[in-house]
């Protein structure tokens, strides 16, 4: 009788140990698997070029510049950025008082050193991998430099500087798309400052429409945005890798809070694993949604991650993965479209 509760008690022991180690290594692997896909975004960020429209390029990240530039915008400014955005979202006027006056009190920053460096800068990378930081980035301020530079377009429109009026317009655009390199809220902001830029390039066509240098211009640099527009994808990705990071975290913790001396005798490995395992769906979701191409595929997916995040039990992937991909992927699909119907308005 003792030699087979000593036998059952080894093979329990054995049991636990076996599964411990299963659980050890499936932690590994996630690990493994997180540094992975934190290497190629590095390389994917540190790859991206973005539309320059200046002769005399840097070789210096806009980034860091447009940051300094949002730190310079006064409060008092930041809470006109609705008026400001409703101002660039209109077409402009003959005289244009209103966006003069504008401009004046509220844009000065648009037109700083800053912002000149950083529209000349060849790269764009906000390093939010290694610092953590996505959606640190102050939307409002970036929605505000984004409106003003519209703006600085419409008070060249109203003068009728056709020419100077669609490289505002341009800026604007290329400030669009370099937010899209961000987080999902900021690439939002990209989309909601793209729109009004890329209709108020039709209307630069239309009313300068003897001036063939002008189309011929903005045909010419629109092109170059094809493959740079904002879209939701790097803020796909950034999140997933943010859940991954945040799950990683959980999980060691976890280990780590086990009770003195019952490390031997329960296997905190293969439990941890399996809270960790809980949250895999929604990477899985996230991964499918990044790679997916057509616009019906990723609503579908899109709508399949809000589900998976709204229900799930974990407060990291909640924390670190937001419920409004379809609002996200709609937009998207719509500035796309607008982004063709400019181009054949320009035809």
């Amino acid at each position: 009788m003792k030699r087979v509760v000593a036998a059952s008690c080894g093979l329990a022991i054995l049991a636990m140990l076996s599964a411990d180690y299963a659980g050890r290594r499936y932690l590994q692997g996630r690990e493994a698997w997180k540094d992975r896909e934190l290497a190629q975004e590095l390389a994917r960020a540190n790859q991206f070029r973005r539309v320059v429209l200046t002769e005399e390029p840097i070789e210096q990240n806009a980034a860091i510049w447009y940051r300094r530039a949002f730190g310079r915008f006064q409060l008092a400014q930041v809470e006109r950025a609705g008026a400001v955005a409703k101002a660039a979202a209109g077409a402009y006027s003959d005289g244009g008082s209103a966006s003069d006056a504008v401009v004046a009190d509220v844009c000065d920053e648009a037109r700083s050193q800053r912002v000149r460096s950083a529209l000349r800068c060849t790269v764009c990378n906000w390093d939010l991998v290694r610092s953590g930081n996505e959606d640190r980035l102050d939307g409002t301020r970036a929605w505000l430099l984004g409106n003003c530079l519209i703006l600085y377009g419409h008070v060249k429109a109203s003068r009728h500087e056709w020419m100077d009026a669609s490289r505002s317009y341009l800026e604007a655009l290329a400030f669009a798309c370099d937010l899209g390199q961000a987080g999902s809220s900021t690439s939002e902001v990209g989309m909601a400052i793209a729109k009004p830029a890329l209709e108020a390039l039709v209307n630069v066509t239309r009313h300068a429409d003897r001036d063939s240098r002008v189309r011929e211009r903005i045909r010419e640099e629109l092109s170059r945005f094809d493959k740079n527009l904002p879209t939701v994808s790097p803020g796909i990705h950034l999140a997933a890798l943010r859940a991954a990071i945040n799950l990683d975290i959980d999980a060691k913790a976890y280990i780590a809070r086990r009770p003195f001396g019952s490390s031997y005798f329960v296997p905190w490995h293969a439990l941890a694993a399996w809270r960790r395992s809980e949250s895999e769906p929604v990477l899985q979701l996230l991964a499918q949604l990044s790679d997916a191409t057509d616009p019906g595929a990723r609503e579908r997916l899109a709508t399949a991650v809000d589900s998976a995040v709204d229900s799930s039990k974990s407060q990291s992937v909640r924390d670190a993965v937001s419920s409004d991909w379809v609002g996200a992927v709609k937009s998207e699909a719509y500035l796309r479209d607008v982004y063709r119907a400019t181009e054949a308005a320009l035809r």
